[in-house]
């Protein structure tokens, strides 16, 4: 070969060379941190993504192994600004104000924030994962009247954050790591006993008394968890949310707004997103494009008691006291079973849509995806998840047991389906559930926009429609609105009914 050809092939590899070399590092500058702030929200913290963890840095946890998540899945960092722009405006600012502390905390050694600390204590009455967090958007209203970074801080069975996560660019909520044990912290109840003190009247007490405190860190809690009352803390969120009307807070129902303030809140933990994605993908789920079935198969109603004993039943309902799946038992399970399932039919806009099952009993969610439900003439078919699933864990089963008691169950992967199928079920387009409030957790998780009751409160079924489909508007009166909310006379922000 001529020297003059030979040495041009050489330079022409070795500028070949050069050109790869410049693309490697282009596309490393293009994935550092640097160029890819976050930009969700105007003071959203400095998270350190990198590409499988996250870092909240100074005196914030540890955020565990964290994977990239399909945008087709209803939680995570896609979702984060979505949701904001549906919130009221006190709401907004108030996340960004959040957001704003956390970030300043985290950029020094210093924190002079006061938290108000959501708080499960193990000398409290928590009751079950739905039962702590169903009054979520009254304490978000309450810390934004006392300008107090809310933070969540369950000691019993375990944190939160064994399960849920905040997403890249939403509202961190976790406590710090330094916060001091329950007996140093002043902690305040609501209601108190009181059952029919004006609620107006003891949130405005309560609000003067948590900006006269300058204790870094006070609890707050109510007194039980009883639905009523976190339903009258949650109409004044409302009346204070909307203007002139708002969608009134019932039964066991979320507010509406649920599911905009838990996607900029919460986020499955990465086992469980995987989880979920596989079922997503092995099922065909699209979000908003499936029906969710919820039965609550241990609820204690008088019918349950009758089957397994009256004594049993509570037991029964945490699951450490099972029956065999036959006889009374089982005949009664499934009579609210082909209900819902004939519930759920009604919902559907799609032949081929598909319908997401989800139960405490873990016979009946087996019995429910292994058979063929006749309804109009038609074969319905469920899907769901019950491989390798023990009897579904109720989290206020093992509050108040010894940490050295045998019969403790704090493994948090344990309590993995329970939030599995609520975000599963949060994800679909239409949800059929009965009594409890976990059914109705997953329809607020919706947003309540296409949802239905099968079964009344004392646990017998109903056919459907029926009464609960309907949203109840109220006007907003003096008597709901907090403090120099009174004397706005524009919307402030506030939304449409």
């Amino acid at each position: 070969m001529p020297r003059g050809k030979k040495l041009a092939r050489i330079v022409c590899y070795l500028v070949l060379c050069v050109i790869c070399l410049l693309n490697i590092s282009i596309l490393h500058r293009t994935f550092t941190k640097e160029d890819n702030p976050a930009t969700l929200l105007d003071d959203a913290p400095s998270y350190d993504h990198e590409n499988t963890t996250t870092i909240i840095t100074s005196s914030y946890p540890t955020t565990i192994e964290v994977t990239a998540v399909d945008t087709a899945m209803s939680y995570g960092e896609h979702r984060v600004q979505p949701a904001l722009q549906q919130l009221p405006k006190w709401l907004v600012d108030y996340i960004q104000w959040h957001q704003s502390q956390i970030r300043l905390t985290d950029s020094s050694a210093a924190d002079t924030n006061q938290y108000m600390v959501l708080s499960c204590w193990e000398w409290q009455k928590c009751g079950g994962f739905s039962d702590r967090l169903r009054a979520l958007p009254f304490y978000l209203l309450l810390a934004s009247k006392v300008q107090r970074l809310l933070c969540i801080h369950w000691s019993e069975p375990f944190g939160l954050e064994e399960l849920l996560q905040p997403p890249k660019g939403g509202m961190d909520w976790r406590c710090p790591t330094y916060m001091p044990q329950a007996e140093d912290v002043r902690h305040y109840t609501l209601f108190r006993g009181r059952e029919k003190i004006d609620t107006k009247q003891m949130v405005q007490t309560m609000i003067v008394d948590l900006q006269q405190n300058h204790d870094r860190f006070i609890s707050i809690g109510g007194k039980d968890r009883d639905f009523e009352k976190i339903n009258r803390l949650n109409n004044i969120f409302q009346a204070n949310s909307y203007q002139k009307r708002y969608p009134v807070a019932n039964k066991w129902n979320y507010v509406d707004l649920t599911q905009h303030i838990f996607r900029i809140l919460f986020e499955p933990i990465p086992p469980i997103l995987r989880r979920m994605k596989a079922v997503m993908e092995h099922h065909r789920l699209i979000e908003a494009k499936y029906t969710a079935i919820h039965v609550r198969g241990r609820y204690p109603t008088g019918r349950m008691q009758d089957i397994v004993g009256k004594s049993e039943a509570k037991d029964h309902d945490k699951g450490s006291h099972t029956l065999p799946f036959d006889g009374k038992l089982k005949d009664y399970l499934l009579k609210i079973l082909e209900n819902a399932v004939e519930c759920a039919v009604q919902l559907l806009v799609d032949h081929d849509e598909p319908i997401f099952f989800s139960s405490d009993n873990t016979d009946l969610t087996e019995y429910a995806l292994k058979h063929t439900f006749t309804i109009q003439n038609r074969n319905i078919s469920l899907v769901g998840a019950i491989e390798n699933r023990d009897e579904i864990q109720h989290l206020g089963a093992v509050h108040h047991l010894s940490s050295h008691d045998n019969n403790k169950t704090t493994d948090p992967s344990l309590f993995y389906p329970i939030i599995q199928d609520l975000f599963l079920m949060g994800g679909a387009r239409c949800v059929a559930h009965g009594i409890g409030s976990f059914g109705a957790f997953g329809a607020g998780l919706t947003g309540n926009t296409c949802r239905v009751v099968h079964r009344k409160h004392s646990g017998k079924p109903v056919s459907c429609p029926n009464p609960s489909q309907k949203k109840i508007i109220d006007n907003v009166t003096v008597d709901l609105l907090l403090l120099d909310s009174t004397n706005n006379n524009d919307d402030g922000g506030k939304l449409d009914p």
